[in-house]
């Protein structure tokens, strides 16, 4: 059945924010008290940390592998890469308890139960469930594709509640698409090394759904980027 929950981390924390910052205005009429209310934000503010402080490790182990890479390997030549910044992560004052997502939910089910609820509130709240998601036969990723030093390239892309993407590529010159990775969580960290060593490079990319093993729906617009020794 449809769930007024988001599946992804990112699309979840959306969706956290806008509850947190509406909640406070209904609370009262639907019988919350300023404790449940601050608790509520704590729980959200946990909620971010512990997302972006995964997030932030995983992007510095992927940067530190492909630094890794370039010093082993080179090519002899290679301009030097930046050493990878070690992410600041600081938890919030509160630190709250396992459970955030059990917690959320009991609070709907009240928010919903309450005589004062209303179609107009959950919506604003954004607990009124949404169809599932769009066909895989209609899926497209969306994502953006940015030069990173040391040529790499960084792609974000939303995962819309698909396994992973198959992420495929040419170089400048080259008419044939090449699958160089399949990618289960966005960002995705391209650490080729360039063709010709510390020059510029033409790379093109597009990326398509995978669910089950199996590639869905239709091709991501097509992303150009030049890389940056």
């Amino acid at each position: 059945m449809p769930d007024f929950l988001p599946g992804t981390d990112s699309d979840l924390l959306i969706w956290f924010n806008n509850f947190q910052l509406k909640f406070p205005t209904y609370a009262p009429t639907l019988g919350f008290t300023a404790a449940e209310v601050a608790a509520l934000a704590d729980d959200y503010n946990m909620l971010v940390f512990a997302v972006n402080a995964s997030e932030a490790v995983r992007n510095e182990s992927q940067a530190r592998t492909s630094y890794k890479n370039v010093l082993r390997d080179g090519p002899v030549g290679t301009t030097q890469p930046a050493l990878p910044a070690i992410p600041t992560l600081a938890p919030p004052a509160t630190v709250v308890a396992p459970g955030i997502i059990p917690r959320l939910r009991s609070i709907v089910q009240r928010v919903k139960a309450h005589p004062s609820y209303t179609e107009t509130i959950g919506a604003d709240l954004g607990v009124i469930a949404t169809p599932a998601q769009t066909p895989a036969t209609q899926a497209k990723p969306t994502a953006t594709a940015k030069a990173e030093p040391g040529s790499t390239v960084r792609i974000n892309w939303t995962k819309a509640g698909y396994d992973g993407v198959l992420v495929e590529s040419q170089r400048a010159g080259e008419t044939v698409w090449t699958l160089i990775a399949t990618d289960t969580q966005s960002p995705y960290i391209d650490t080729r090394a360039p063709v010709q060593a510390g020059a510029p490079e033409l790379r093109r990319y597009r990326l398509r759904y995978v669910k089950n093993d199996e590639p869905v729906g239709s091709y991501s617009d097509e992303m150009t980027v030049t890389t940056t020794p």
